[in-house]
């Protein structure tokens, strides 16, 4: 009835979880518990009861003394400690403090819970004195006047220190009495006092004015020295640039004269001021325009004469050669060198692009025959190879029958089929322009004319495209794919030269069930690949099977241990 059962279960999964459908054809009712196993102490009218504790419990070794568990690979004690995976650990008392299997188990729950009812009214017998006390306190409180409270809260204190202050007074106005100039003495301190507190504040603030005056001697001395530093270099560098032109030095010096006569050196040197931002802007906007026509020259003619107004001799020189002399040859090399751009372009580039195309079609078909009849749950996959539908004619092109090196690929019919094709895809390989790399590493790639999928095709015969239903699926379903393609990569990169062939995952394989899983190693394995995988313990049963080596790791504190694992 295990079919029956589990449809039931799955409609009303929502409302009920966490419970366990045990799948009774599954279980061998004829074994026997070994007597020494804790399944041999349990006791069931019910066969399938019966047969189930014992394909739980045979393997769990009852032992009276801790010292013997560790020679059985699961044991356990009868004060429940537990040893299992080379580790023994002692079992919550709160797991099995209240048994829900068993002859007596309703009767020991019954006592439990008797005994926590007796608690709980003693629980509430304390509460309802606290709460008695409590409101015997409110009553109280309730009768009292909270506002004369609070407007009298520091009375006490304040009568305190009152006291104290009328018993000095009284104590000194005895002394006074004893002493008529006592009083005259103490109005001279009080008042000695503010004045001596006076001029010690005059003193701080002259003492802080006195080191700020230092500070600022100090700086302007520096200044002074900078400045005098300054002025040296200005005049130098005046004098360079007069006798660097002696004609404009005269001129400006004229001008000078002339202004400073009316107006004073700032005057002069404020009023100039925005024409000389002007003529300066002007200059380097200048500079710049020279500078990208340079770069410009030096990129197109392979050369590297230098860039900024420093190197326009360069220029000069350069420009004054090709007119006199080489221009006629430069033409001559260009119009040669375009001549075997378009030979190679012919006779080669498309013949490359198309042997890389059928080395992938070949790939992917060697691919698709390791992956037939491999069924991972439900479903198969298999590599669907077509061409990118935003380059369909230059595809065609490239993989026309004609398109073999040196017979007639480049005949009439050929050429006047494929003209436009061809100056298309010649036009974008020799663009120069902010996006040239770009599209010469995309049309010179034969990856960006093809176009991938997976099929994936259940047992049933239907097919889906993975490309289609993405998004759609469990995580088990939409990650056995990408696995799949994993593979794939990995036997490209592997396909030339002697290789290791080895792939390492971690955490593999963690949203796909058994089944899938024990399919997706078939195919890795089937490729000669070297598999290394970290995976948890809940996947190491289906995963062990399929592998020659398990090692375990297990931590204390900061120290590491590493034992062979047998299954």
């Amino acid at each position: 009835h295990y079919k029956v059962a589990l449809d039931v279960y799955n409609r009303i999964k929502k409302d009920v979880h966490t419970v366990g459908l045990v799948n009774t054809s599954k279980i061998d009712i004829k074994v026997d518990p070994d007597p020494a196993s804790l399944a041999y102490v349990v006791r069931s009218d019910n066969r399938w009861a019966k047969a189930y504790a014992t394909f739980l419990l045979n393997k769990v070794i009852r032992c009276e003394e801790v010292e013997r568990l560790k020679e059985y690979r699961v044991a356990i004690t009868p004060d429940c400690m537990l040893y299992q995976n080379h580790a023994v650990r002692k079992i919550d008392e709160r797991v099995y403090h209240t048994p829900y299997i068993g002859a007596y188990a309703f009767e020991v729950q019954l006592k439990n819970k008797e005994a926590e009812l007796e608690i709980v009214n003693a629980d509430i017998t304390a509460a309802q004195e606290k709460l008695k006390l409590l409101q015997s306190v409110i009553g109280k409180l309730s009768a009292c006047n909270i506002d004369v409270i609070e407007e009298n809260i520091e009375a006490p204190q304040n009568f305190k220190s009152c006291n104290e202050l009328i018993l000095k007074e009284k104590h000194e106005l005895k002394k006074a009495e004893n002493d008529p100039s006592y009083i005259q003495i103490q109005i001279q301190i009080e008042e000695c006092a503010s004045l001596v507190k006076k001029l010690q504040e005059a003193y701080n603030l002259t003492g802080e004015s006195i080191g700020s005056h230092k500070n600022k001697i100090e700086s302007n001395i520096e200044m002074i020295s900078e400045i005098q530093s300054l002025l040296s270099v200005l005049e130098s560098n005046f004098k360079s640039l007069c006798a660097s032109d002696a004609e404009i030095a005269t001129l400006g010096m004229n001008k000078f004269n002339e202004q400073i006569k009316m107006k004073g050196p700032a005057t002069i040197v404020q009023n100039f001021s925005p024409l000389k931002v002007g003529l300066q802007n002007r200059k380097n906007d200048l500079c710049g325009e020279l500078i990208k026509l340079q770069l410009s020259y030096c990129s197109k003619n392979d050369c590297d004469l230098g860039s900024g107004y420093e190197q326009i001799q360069e220029y000069i020189n350069e420009h004054h050669k090709l007119v006199v002399s080489d221009i006629i040859k430069y033409e001559e090399d260009l119009e040669k060198a375009k001549e075997n751009c378009h030979l190679e372009f012919k006779e080669s580039f498309l013949a490359r692009l198309k042997e890389n195309i059928d080395n992938a079609r070949l790939e992917f078909k060697n691919l698709n025959s390791a992956l037939k009849d491999i069924y991972y749950g439900e479903d198969s996959y298999k590599f669907e190879l077509t061409s990118n539908k935003k380059k369909e004619s230059i595809y065609q092109m490239i993989t026309s029958k004609r398109n073999e090196v040196g017979i007639n690929l480049w005949s009439q019919s050929f050429e006047e089929e494929y003209k436009e094709e061809m100056e298309d895809l010649f036009a974008k390989l020799t663009a120069y322009d902010d996006k040239g790399e770009k599209v010469l590493a995309e049309y010179t790639d034969y990856r960006s004319y093809l176009d991938y999928d997976i099929i994936v095709e259940k047992r049933d015969g239907s097919v889906q495209r993975f490309s289609k239903i993405y998004g759609e699926k469990s995580g088990g379903e939409t990650q056995t794919p990408y696995y799949v393609a994993i593979a794939a990569s990995f036997v490209q990169l592997y396909k030339l030269g002697d290789t290791i062939r080895i792939i390492m995952f971690d955490e593999a394989f963690d949203k796909m069930d058994d089944n899938r899983i024990s399919s997706m190693l078939d195919f890795l394995n089937s490729q000669n690949f070297q598999i290394i995988l970290a995976t948890p313990p809940s996947k190491l049963e289906v995963i062990g099977e399929k592998v020659d080596t398990i090692l375990m790791a297990m931590r204390e504190g900061t120290t590491s241990i590493i034992e062979e694992y047998d299954l």
